[in-house]
């Protein structure tokens, strides 16, 4: 039934989902970009970002069960961003944990939550038409855009979900602890990196019938630094083909070398908060640099010294997602105290210490 209704979507429609939105403004809320600070106007924590492939149009969602689109186009007058439609989410019975815009149409994107569930939604009515039904609530899901699959974090195992037949395809699973977070590899379209409770830290190659390929080994870490195995991974992000970032909930950073197995850098006392939920990190390709929610601050690690500088002055609660747009040089943050933030950083770029203990340019 999905299929069939996305190729007819593709073939047929052609859907324009900029004019919908542009034509659909009717919510009063504006978000003033000067201000760097978004208008509160959300029902709970914001838990997860995410743009569709042009930077146009941004999904929000979180605690409350809410989900917003807001349209990204600075050009419009007064330097205003809109809110363009919300959804109505009364059916979901748990604070969605991601959200996601479909890989090659953007006329859908996908929820997930603890609810054993992942919603497909509709652009075009902001409606779910579609659920593809797991055996347990899902930690986090992410879309593999080459394949079409999304691999959802269950318990101890890993669903892989063929988005067009909304079936599950193949059970990733082995004596790992429970999995929190995921990440596709930037290495190989194939290649899925896993992280969860006690330090479990996984790669897999889903062609392979004995999909785990490696490890990734703490203990030698834990000996050297003193670190408790019951620390969790709570995010994965990319940082170049061959390496990963792994971030722990006592505020370590392990960058690996997923070819290798080995620990390639080691990272402590980045303030995150002790908790045992999966946080949504950003890296920037462009200035190669890890963006990390810290308490209601943003940590920023180079990846090229390795030197950490701190974002202060934003939030007033606990952050749990970042998004960097590499276009615009635009820092996107989400919080539980219901706010979003956009940090302008094109013009700091050389120096971080422009940003510490600088609240100005909060309050231009």
């Amino acid at each position: 039934m999905l299929s069939i209704k996305i190729r007819d979507r593709e073939s047929n429609l052609k859907y324009n989902r900029q004019k919908f939105l542009e034509n659909t403004l009717n919510f009063s809320g504006k978000l003033n970009i000067s201000n760097k600070n978004f208008d509160k106007i959300h029902p709970g924590a914001i838990n997860s970002l995410d743009f569709d492939n042009d930077k146009k149009f941004l999904l929000v969602a979180g605690a409350n069960e809410f989900v917003y689109c807001y349209s990204m186009d600075l050009t419009q007058r007064n330097n205003y961003v809109q809110l363009a439609s919300k959804c109505n989410t009364s059916n979901i019975a748990y604070s969605i944990n991601t959200i996601s815009w479909y890989p090659h149409d953007d006329a859908f994107f996908v929820t997930s939550s603890l609810e054993p569930v992942i919603h497909i939604w509709e652009t075009e009515t902001f409606k779910s038409f579609q659920k593809i039904t797991l055996s347990h609530g899902c930690k986090h899901h992410v879309f593999n855009k080459h394949n079409i699959l999304i691999s959802a974090a269950t318990q101890n195992y890993i669903s892989l979900i063929d988005i067009r037949s909304c079936a599950v395809v193949q059970i990733l699973k082995d004596k790992c602890e429970n999995i929190q977070t995921l990440e596709w590899a930037n290495y190989n379209e194939y290649y899925l990196v896993s992280g969860g409770y006690g330090m479990s830290h996984q790669l897999w190659d889903i062609r392979k019938p004995n999909s785990l390929l490696q490890t990734f080994d703490y203990s030698t870490i834990i000996q050297k630094r003193r670190i408790q195995l019951k620390n969790d991974i709570i995010s994965i992000t990319n940082t170049s083909s061959v390496h990963v970032a792994a971030l722990s909930n006592d505020g370590c950073l392990y960058i690996w070398n997923i070819l290798k197995g080995s620990n390639f850098k080691f990272i402590e006392n980045l303030n995150v908060v002790k908790r045992r939920l999966k946080v949504q990190c950003a890296f920037s390709k462009v200035n190669s640099r890890i963006y990390i929610p810290s308490c209601n601050n943003v940590m920023v690690v180079d990846c090229k010294n390795y030197k950490t500088s701190v974002f202060k002055n934003g939030h007033v609660d606990t952050l749990n997602c970042l998004y960097y747009d590499d276009s615009r040089q635009n820092l996107i943050s989400g919080s539980k105290d219901y706010h979003l933030i956009c940090w302008d950083i094109q013009n700091y770029t050389k120096n971080f210490n422009l940003y510490q203990n600088n609240s100005s340019f909060l309050d231009s």
